[in-house]
Order: structure tokens, then C-alpha cells, then sequence
């Protein structure tokens, strides 16, 4: 069965088992609050919600569940329907994701990631924002090339193939970065 692939335990295990004795307790409120009560007021006929379970070993996993009422001929609700997938890589990416985006963010120096192939910018930290004065969502419509003014997208395009040869005298350029409003800095920009 599905429940002793993802959880160990066999179907005479779970069934007659108060599903909460699993829930990882940091989340039974939460279930509560985002699920079954809102499906059992008849607040939301269909639900999804990620939560933790306790595996048989112990060990709690991510479980991304859908929650379906069954009614009675009174329109109660006399049974829920559930159907989960583990979502534990995914939550564990996503925590990855958000590490790299904390550090990422709290670094003092200006930071961009450049997709090479179509020389734009994919992502940029809150240092690299400021100093330039764009929003996130403008710099990623934009690329290397439209903050350095010296330099042309080839000429970008050719000083980033050379570094990923590992010529080291195109690692670290000496130049200006252009701001929104016009203005210029001058920065010391390392390419990795």
C-alpha cells in the first residue's frame, strides 16, 4: 500500500488511528485552523495543505494533502477524504533556497547572477538594489550590460567566456556601475 511505501506502517496500523497522534505537533493547529475546520464548517469544500507525519521509524516527513469532504443526504459532513504526496525534497530545496537567499540578502556587497547564455540578470541581493536604485522586478529585465556603459553585451560576453577558461587577469575588472538615476559608482566587480 501507499501508506507503508511512504510511512512504514501497514493499513491495519492507521486504520481507526486518530490521524493527529501523526501530525508532527508543531503543526496540528495549523491543520486544524488552514484545513479541517474550514472544510468541516463547509468554509472550503477542498483543501491542500503541507504539513509533517511521523513515519513508523519515527522520523517526520513533508506530506502535501487534499482534503475532500463526503456529505450525508442533510448535507453534514460525516467523513473526510485525503489523498498525500511526500513533498519532503521539495520542502527541503525550498529551505535550501531560503538559506541561500538569507545569506544571499545579508551579504554588504552587491551581488548579481547573470544567466551567460542570455546575459541577463536572474537574480540580484538587496546591497546590489540599493546601490543601483532598481526593484527586483526591473533588474530582471535587464543585464550586466545595461549598468556597465563602458562595455558592450559582446564585449561582456567575451570577458565572461575568458574567465570561465580561468584566465585569471578577466576574474576581477576595475569599473563603474551606471544607477538608475544616471549617476555612476565605481566598484571592483569579481566574477565567479
Amino acid at each position: 500500500s501507499s501508506a507503508s511505501k511512504l510511512l512504514g506502517y501497514e493499513a491495519h496500523e492507521l486504520i481507526g488511528q486518530n490521524p493527529y497522534d501523526f501530525f508532527h505537533p508543531n503543526d496540528i493547529i495549523r491543520i486544524q485552523e488552514e484545513s479541517h475546520s474550514q472544510v468541516l464548517k463547509k468554509e472550503s469544500f477542498v483543501n491542500y495543505i503541507s504539513y509533517r507525519i511521523r513515519k513508523k521509524n519515527g522520523e517526520y516527513i513533508w506530506f502535501e494533502t487534499f482534503t475532500q469532504p463526503v456529505f450525508d443526504d442533510n448535507k453534514n459532513v460525516i467523513q473526510l477524504v485525503t489523498s498525500s504526496r511526500d513533498i519532503t525534497l521539495r520542502k527541503k530545496t525550498e529551505d535550501k533556497l531560503n538559506r541561500f537567499r538569507r545569506a544571499l540578502d545579508s551579504s554588504a556587497d552587491s551581488i548579481f547572477i547573470i544567466n551567460k547564455t542570455q546575459m541577463n540578470f536572474i537574480d540580484a541581493n538587496e546591497s546590489a538594489l540599493n546601490s543601483l536604485g532598481y526593484t527586483f522586478e526591473e533588474i530582471l529585465q535587464m543585464g550586466p550590460h545595461d549598468i556597465k556603459p563602458e562595455f558592450s553585451k559582446e564585449e561582456l560576453e567575451k570577458i565572461f567566456d575568458y574567465m570561465l577558461l580561468g584566465k585569471k587577469e578577466f576574474s576581477t575588472l576595475q569599473t563603474i556601475h551606471q544607477r538608475k538615476d544616471g549617476s555612476t559608482l565605481p566598484v571592483e566587480v569579481v566574477l565567479s
